[in-house]
């Protein structure tokens, strides 16, 4: 077979046909924020997120690490979790991962709260409406 562009790559995988080799991508999104040498509160809080940082994290590991997929942004479990009443855990620490320290719904009862404020808009959180911003900036360049 020949060697395939990482495009190409990626393309026969969503066509389910056979690569020339797996494609390449962090599955771990912290891992682009721990090789830049930060730590997750360099990047995003309990209700702020660094666009530019996390944008680019992920232009340095496209280019340096060679990835066939980069996401736009770093992510974690925790976004729209402090909109809807929870609360999360930013940890200093490299090699952990943001935690969700009092979910939203925890008992049958908080549900009727939590369902009043779906669906969530992202551009309300400021999480989301960063990593969508630094979506945008990896996305142009």
């Amino acid at each position: 077979m020949e060697q395939l562009t990482k495009i190409e790559r990626v393309q026969r995988v969503f066509e389910m046909k056979e690569p020339d080799c797996v494609p390449v991508f962090p599955r771990n999104q912290a891992q682009m924020i721990y090789g830049m040498g930060w730590k997750l509160p360099d990047v995003t809080g309990k209700d702020w997120y660094d666009s530019e940082k996390s944008a680019l994290a992920s232009l340095w590991c496209a280019e340096h690490i060679d990835y066939d997929v980069v996401y736009g942004c770093y992510y974690d479990m925790g976004f729209g979790v402090p909109l809807l009443g929870g609360e999360l855990d930013i940890p200093e620490k490299f090699g952990m991962s943001v935690q969700c320290v009092k979910h939203p719904v925890e008992s049958k009862a908080d549900w009727s709260q939590v369902k009043k404020k779906l669906p969530l808009d992202p551009m309300k959180d400021p999480r989301m409406k960063g990593a969508l911003k630094s979506i945008q900036y990896v996305s142009s360049a």
